[in-house]
């Protein structure tokens, strides 16, 4: 049975986020941490960690989505509970957090690949649920895909990053471009050049930044994610000039909650994507 297995929340206190987030004990208080594959390291806002009286050193300055600049702090090893389930993180960082996560009671990321060095980790959006599974990973696969008999398993082969999902997906028949998987992110957006003679229906915000900043893209309807032999629809791609970094497609929790993602924290083994068939 898997080591740890816990329920994903998306309830805030007036409504829902996009983002799917785990119930969390740090130093004696009680939060909730967004589970975010666009996490590179577990993230917690300084607001928690001063609560909680852990000790933190400066570290390095870094960047938002939106190009902001975000001073860093360095927790380093700190021992939590995810639900009634004590866990170890290593290398956790800290930086003040957006302005709502305060009164949403957030206090931070966890970045679910980094969660343990050599166990499996499903992050079950179809079903919500968050588990650290130790058993031989054919076990562990032959027992997902069981449980989904109504979405189809693709491997994708992980292209090494700073520590985030990063594959190759395709947007319709175009060419596969490196593509960050990202349980974070509100939106889809695939770089303008992917999706170039298309014209865009209309602009809105695709997500916001670290900092609080709403992002704004163009977007355009009737296109779909090509993966494996499936056909993910996107009802709004968003299609800004560039993405960040050196990627040029980003899929969010508009379409990653239907599916199922298996991962490990070596980017040598290929990420297992559940999605509808």
């Amino acid at each position: 049975m898997p080591r740890i297995e816990v329920p994903l929340t998306y309830a805030i206190p007036d409504g829902e986020t996009h983002a799917p987030m785990v119930e969390t004990t740090i130093g004696g208080v009680a939060t909730r941490l967004i589970v975010d594959t666009g996490a590179s390291d577990h993230v917690l806002t300084t607001e928690l960690v001063e609560r909680a009286r852990v000790a933190m050193v400066p570290g390095e300055d870094g960047t938002d989505a939106a190009g902001n600049r975000l001073t860093s702090w360095l927790v380093g090893r700190l021992d939590v509970a995810i639900g009634s389930n004590d866990l170890t993180l290593e290398n956790v960082q800290a930086t003040a957090g957006p302005p709502p996560f305060e009164a949403w009671g957030i206090g931070g990321f966890l970045s679910p690949q980094n969660l343990h060095p050599s166990a499996a980790i499903v992050l079950d959006l179809a079903s919500g649920r968050l588990a650290i599974d130790d058993q031989p990973p054919d076990r562990v696969v032959e027992r997902l895909v069981a449980t989904h008999p109504r979405l189809e398993p693709v491997w994708l082969e992980r292209i090494p990053s700073d520590g985030t999902i990063l594959v190759r997906v395709a947007v319709d028949s175009g060419e596969p471009v490196v593509t960050i998987l990202d349980s974070g992110a509100r939106g889809t957006s695939f770089a303008a050049s992917t999706v170039a003679g298309l014209t865009a229906a209309g602009a809105d915000t695709s997500g916001r930044a670290l900092g609080g900043e709403a992002m704004t893209a163009p977007f355009v309807v009737g296109q779909s994610l090509q993966v494996g032999d499936a056909r993910l629809p996107v009802d709004r791609l968003f299609v800004p000039p560039a993405l960040p970094g050196e990627m040029d497609g980003l899929v969010g929790m508009d379409v990653l909650r239907r599916t199922v993602l298996l991962l490990w924290a070596d980017p040598a083994r290929p990420v297992l994507w559940l999605v509808p068939r």
